[in-house]
């Protein structure tokens, strides 16, 4: 199962994601086909867009990244109060830089 470890010196996360690849992971991204992201919604986790990564008519156009948000589904991180949408925008970007 594919995780992105995030670390700072206050914080940590490790975020799970998934792909519509046979192994679930970035390195089986066909180059020539543009790429999407699935957000859950807030409470939820993967298990909400399994409908979606399974759809012929987005996996035969896209490759798909979707991200569990932190603290929820299989994603682990430190509580925080800190926690907020802007947190969750900046654990995406820090993800698509190291995948």
């Amino acid at each position: 199962m594919p995780f992105v470890d995030l670390h700072s010196k206050a914080d940590y996360a490790s975020i799970f994601y998934t792909t519509n690849t046979l192994f679930s992971n970035v390195s089986g991204f066909n180059p020539e086909k543009p790429s999407i992201v699935i957000l859950h919604p807030i409470f939820l986790d993967l298990s909400w867009i399994d409908f979606q990564l399974g759809d012929p008519r987005l996996n035969s156009v896209y490759n798909i990244f979707a991200f569990d948000l932190r603290s929820s589904g299989k994603s682990i991180c430190r509580l925080s109060g800190r926690h907020d949408s802007w947190v969750d925008a900046a654990d995406l970007a820090f993800c698509f830089q190291v995948c």
